[in-house]
């Protein structure tokens, strides 16, 4: 079985009206748009590397970057890790940010090849806001596809048993809606989203 995960433009339950009195109106609400509304992050609930809860409600009013990776992925993901690791260096006593790294692996990624990963690759020893998500398979990837509008999906003909995807982080603001995209595996990119998170907290 393959996944793919490639990002892809999307949009808050806000109006196009309300769009002009945003504070930071030169970032766009990226988050699924219906009948002209904007729609926030559906509600989740997965579980972490120290096997706690992580809802909606912990973001509540907090900026925050979501990822989909693996930790078994050989390519992609040390690059984007090394990357998101600037992000977390740069906000990790900042109480009002997290970041949310989702697998799309979750039969293999358990809690503790999680904690390990968390330990080991990222190099974190103790608690902190990023949080390495596993839980529902299907749940996880119905997040993905239709709140953060990053497409998981099967490609077993053509992917055989490779995990496949793109990369890219999404920030998040304290209401809920998706406000930037950017690829994981480019410095540039990553030096935006940085300068990006300060001006919505």
């Amino acid at each position: 079985m393959a996944f793919v995960c490639t990002s892809c433009s999307f949009f808050s339950t806000r109006s196009d009206k309300s769009i002009a009195l945003l504070d930071e109106p030169e970032l766009p609400i990226l988050s699924p748009k219906v009948a002209g509304v904007y729609l926030p992050i559906d509600s989740f609930q997965f579980t972490n590397q120290y096997a706690d809860t992580i809802s909606q409600e912990d973001v509540k009013g907090k900026v925050y970057v979501a990822e989909f990776f693996f930790s078994s992925c050989p390519s992609i993901c040390p690059v984007v890790s090394k990357q998101l690791k600037r992000v977390f260096k740069t906000y990790e006593i900042e109480s009002n940010f997290m970041i949310l790294s989702h697998t799309i692996d979750p039969e293999h990624d358990t809690i503790l090849k999680l904690k390990d990963y968390y330990e080991n690759t990222l190099e974190i020893e103790s608690v902190s806001n990023w949080h390495l998500l596993t839980g529902n398979r299907d749940a996880i990837y119905n997040l993905a596809n239709f709140s953060y509008g990053a497409v998981v999906y099967n490609d077993d003909n053509k992917l055989k048993n490779n995990i496949m995807h793109s990369g890219a982080l999404l920030l998040v603001d304290r209401e809920g809606f998706v406000r930037g995209m950017y690829d994981g595996k480019d410095k540039e990119s990553v030096d935006r989203l940085i300068a990006d998170i300060r001006k919505l907290l």
